[in-house]
Formats: C-alpha cells, sequence, structure tokens
C-alpha cells in the first residue's frame, strides 16, 4: 500500500511540474508567435472557407442563401390572399363567399450575376374549374447589359400595364380581361438612358384573354408576337414628374379557342360567348391587341390609366372588336411615398410602439364594351372607391366597394351589381 500510495505521489508531482510559470509561459510564447496564430494558408487552387461560407438572411424580402459576393443565391418568398366577397343588390341570392385567392411560394434564383430564374407554383384554385396545382411564373433570364436581357418560359404578358393583382383595387381592372395574365413565350427587354425608354419585345404561344396560359402550345401552331414601350420623359430627375410615363403595348398572331368570359369587379358575367344552343364560342383567326396607357407617381399621390382595343378576323363571325378602359387613383393619407410596387408604410402597426402603419384612399372608373351576338349592346360600367391598410411592407388589408351598371350584360335583364370586397394580402 506504502509503495502504491508513494507512486502516485511522483505522478502527481511530475504532472504538476509541467504546469510552472515557466513552462506556461514557454507554451504561451509558442501559441502567440504568428505562425502559430495565423490561418492556414489555402493550397494552389482553394479558397478560404470563409469566402465559401453562405450568407444566410430571413428578412421582409424573404428567406434567402446568397454567397458572400451576392454571385450566387437562392429566395424564397410566400405569397397568401385571403377574400371575402359581399354583395348588397338585388341580385342572386347565396353569392356571399371567402375564398383563398392566392397561395404561392416564389423561389428566385440568380447565378453568375448574369443568369436568373423564378418558379411559383399557385396552390389556389379560386379562378379555376380544377383544384390541380398550377404555375403562375416559371422561367429562366439572362441580363447581358442594362440595354439587353433575355426571358424565356412562363410569365405575364407586355400587353397590359400590370397582372391580375391589381396595385390599387382586389379585383383586376376591365382592360386585364381584354389582355393576357400569363403566357409562355422568349422576349427580350430593356432599357437606355437611364431608364427613360424601356421596351419588352417577343414572341409568345399567344394565351386567351386573362388567362393563366399553359405549359404548351394548346393553340393552332402559330406564334404571336408583342412587345411593349415605355417612356419615362423625366426619370431620374428631381421633378414632381420624375414618376410619369407613357406606354402603348401590343400583340399580333392568328390564335384559336382565344376567348374567355369577360366578368366584373364582382365576378359576375358581362360576356360570354354563346351560340344560340348554349355552347360556348371561342373566336378562331388574327387577333390583334393596342393597348396605350399612362402612370403617374409623385408623393403620395398615384394615377394608373389605361384603354385597350382588340379587333378580331373571325373565320364564323366576321370582324369583332372589343374595347375597355379604366382610370384608377390613389392618395396615401399617412404621407408616405406612393410607387407602382404599393406603399412602405414609415411606422409599421405595432401595439406597443402606437403606430398603425400606413392608409391609402384610393378610386377607380372603368367600363367594357363587346361586339355582341344577342342583338343588344353588351357591356359594363364601374365605379368605386377604398381603403388599403398598409399594416407593414408585407401585410395589407383592402376593402373596396364597386357598383356595377350593365348595360345589356349577359342577358338584358341583368341586376346592377353592388360589390364588397375585402382582402388580407401578405408578401415577401
Amino acid at each position: 500500500m506504502s509503495r502504491y500510495f508513494s507512486a502516485n505521489l511522483v505522478v502527481f508531482a511530475l504532472a504538476t511540474s509541467a504546469l510552472t510559470p515557466a513552462a506556461t509561459g514557454a507554451a504561451s510564447a509558442a501559441a502567440s508567435t504568428p505562425e502559430a496564430s495565423a490561418p492556414a494558408t489555402p493550397l494552389p487552387g482553394q479558397t478560404s472557407p470563409a469566402l465559401n461560407t453562405p450568407v444566410v438572411t430571413l428578412d421582409s424580402n424573404g428567406f434567402t442563401v446568397a454567397a458572400p459576393d451576392k454571385s450566387y443565391s437562392f429566395k424564397l418568398a410566400p405569397f397568401i390572399q385571403a377574400d371575402g366577397r359581399f354583395y348588397a343588390d338585388n341580385g342572386k341570392p347565396n353569392r356571399d363567399t371567402l375564398t383563398l385567392k392566392r397561395i404561392r411560394i416564389y423561389f428566385d434564383g440568380i447565378y453568375g450575376k448574369t443568369f436568373g430564374f423564378r418558379i411559383a407554383p399557385e396552390f389556389a384554385s379560386a379562378d379555376r374549374a380544377d383544384a390541380n396545382t398550377q404555375l403562375a411564373d416559371a422561367w429562366v433570364s439572362a441580363n447581358f447589359s442594362p440595354a439587353f436581357g433575355l426571358r424565356a418560359g412562363k410569365f405575364f404578358g407586355p400587353v397590359s400595364i400590370g397582372s391580375s393583382d391589381d396595385r390599387h383595387f382586389i379585383e383586376p381592372s376591365y382592360s386585364n380581361e381584354l389582355s393576357t395574365n400569363r403566357d409562355l413565350g422568349l422576349e427580350a427587354a430593356g432599357s437606355f438612358a437611364g431608364k427613360i425608354l424601356s421596351y419588352r419585345l417577343g414572341i409568345y404561344d399567344g394565351a386567351p384573354n386573362n388567362s393563366w396560359g399553359e405549359t404548351s402550345n394548346l393553340s393552332d401552331g402559330d406564334f404571336t408576337v408583342g412587345g411593349r414601350l415605355t417612356l419615362a420623359p423625366f426619370a431620374g430627375k428631381d421633378s414632381v414628374f420624375s414618376g410619369l410615363s407613357f406606354a402603348v403595348g401590343t400583340s399580333y398572331g392568328n390564335e384559336a379557342n382565344g376567348t374567355r368570359r369577360i366578368g366584373t369587379p364582382g365576378l359576375q358575367d358581362v360576356f360570354r360567348p354563346r351560340d344560340a344552343a348554349g355552347r360556348d364560342l371561342k373566336y378562331s383567326g388574327d387577333h390583334l391587341r393596342v393597348a396605350p396607357a399612362i402612370e403617374w407617381f409623385s408623393g403620395a399621390f398615384s394615377l394608373a390609366t389605361e384603354f385597350i382595343l382588340e379587333r378580331w378576323d373571325d373565320a364564323t363571325n366576321g370582324h369583332i372588336s372589343n374595347y375597355a378602359w379604366r382610370v384608377t387613383a390613389g392618395w396615401v393619407l399617412t404621407g408616405e411615398t406612393s410607387t407602382n410596387k404599393g406603399v412602405t408604410p414609415d411606422a409599421p402597426f405595432s401595439l406597443e410602439t402606437g403606430h398603425w402603419g400606413a392608409w391609402e384612399f384610393v378610386a377607380r372608373v372603368g367600363a367594357v364594351k363587346v361586339d355582341s351576338f344577342y342583338g343588344h349592346d353588351i357591356g359594363a360600367y364601374s365605379w368605386g372607391a377604398g381603403v388599403n391598410w398598409y399594416l407593414t411592407k408585407n401585410l395589407i388589408f383592402r376593402l373596396n366597394a364597386e357598383y356595377t351598371d350593365f348595360g345589356g350584360g349577359v342577358t338584358a335583364t341583368t341586376q346592377n351589381e353592388l360589390c364588397i370586397n375585402t382582402r388580407l394580402h401578405l408578401s415577401f
């Protein structure tokens, strides 16, 4: 036992002798030498691990993973619209409804600082008879310079100002009813002189009016050419007119099965082409659209006006001409700047701070006139107003009320419409 105890004392003494000031000082000196503290030098052809570490961001723009030099990036951004629709007229009963209008996840990417893509599946089916998931957008792009870039795939067409997600109001205007929503195509786009002049020019499948388009050419094999030219004469200048722009969009092609119903802001039919037996009719033939527009954003004020004319040379029904127009205006009551993307509140909604976000008053008037199969005028005239509450940059509550006076409508006895639309909108 004494020998075992003595051996342990020897081991303890040797261990403590290694921690004497002389020993620890030598160890500290060795650790503090430049050779010891410097990171390992990458081998030829390798980069430092720090340079390859991705930057992960979660903010009001979505969830982003990017290379440190931003040459590559992926972003996920949810997009949700929950709507309520209520009628205060003497039309058909039991039309009030709640619906999920949009449920999307935008998957965007950039690679090589030149190429990009977007994939946006649509999970909601409020606008369609089927409940299958569809692609709202699916495209790849190459931006070689500010003056020239290419995009191919499925995206919003060049004819109208905006998509079915109207900047001011919940439901699209009548001018959107006569233009494409999404289409398949290949287009070039760019801008000159500091975005004073910009263009889009391409070839497309030729999707029906206000439709999602398809994922293949389901018409007659012909393509539609289209484009958009925009002039912003005061762009980049310190002027009240810096946000003023003039544009014209157009498309022309031989298209088949190109006609769809035209609806009101309350989604009632203004026009649904049918024959005497009640069967749906489809225009086919040369199809021309021309749509001049003016937009103006200046401080808290915003204005968008558009006219669209479409003409069919249909083999069965002859020359058919339809037109629509709208004027929309807005004023941000809380003073924030209005843009074509919306409004970002200076003080987002917060119960803790007592801030209430941004408030915008909007108004719209518009009309549509359609060539008739029924022997009387077909059209509608609508006007309305609303309030948009921007709780944050990402969360918006909209309340719109619009009255529609039918000029004949689907039948000569169609009841005028008063519809109140609500929407809770979340996007990143």
